[in-house]
């Protein structure tokens, strides 16, 4: 073999090595983002599932330190309010 087969015979098999590099990375690629997509919608989902629960079981909740309020208690006082001075 001379040296102009062995450049051709190494460059073909260079190619080759980056063709089956290109289509690992590609699929992985594919994986990862199709992971990712189904991932971010099912937290959607169950965002919104949540919203629509909030709403059909008696309006919209806040989180007052670490307290669910509704509507109706969200001025309520905190246990954890300075209850003002004695007099």
């Amino acid at each position: 073999m001379n040296l102009l087969e062995l450049s051709d015979e190494r460059d073909g098999c260079q190619a080759r090595i980056l063709a089956a590099e290109r289509r690992g990375f590609d699929r992985g690629w594919r994986c990862g983002y199709d992971t990712g997509y189904t991932d971010a919608v099912g937290e959607i989902k169950r965002v919104q599932q949540q919203l629509v629960r909030c709403y059909r079981d008696g309006g919209v909740l806040w989180i007052v330190r670490g307290q669910v309020r509704t509507r109706q208690t969200f001025a309520d006082p905190h246990p954890g309010d300075y209850p003002g001075r004695s007099r």
